[in-house]
């Protein structure tokens, strides 16, 4: 679970500085639906490349981390395990909302 969410906080870490670097392009306001891309890989196409593999991925691991961190807050285990839980889910949710409100899928056009 925390190499799980390890990951998901990464990808959606990157995510996010290469929004910031393209002018935060996400969430898309264009009507168009095509996602034009440049010869000369910039920003907003390097954004493109990660959102097509690592982050339509968050939709799928984003809510297993939440899940896994739910199951493992009910345990009663000890202190440490329920704290690695509770910071899992939320750096899951965190990262799942950011894929929901900045349109991961639906920015594709696809």
């Amino acid at each position: 679970m925390v190499v799980l969410a390890l990951w998901v906080l990464f990808a959606a870490v990157r995510i996010e500085r290469l929004n910031a670097e393209a002018g935060y392009y996400l969430p898309r306001h264009d009507e168009d639906g095509k996602w034009r891309v440049s010869r000369e890989s910039t920003s907003r196409d390097q954004l493109r490349g990660l959102i097509t593999s690592v982050g339509l991925f968050q939709y799928v691991f984003a809510p297993l981390v939440v899940g896994l961190a739910a199951f493992h807050l009910g345990r009663r285990d000890s202190a440490m395990r329920r704290w690695l839980a509770t910071f899992s889910g939320i750096i899951g949710l965190v990262a799942l909302s950011f894929a929901f409100y900045r349109g991961y899928f639906s920015s594709l056009g696809w």
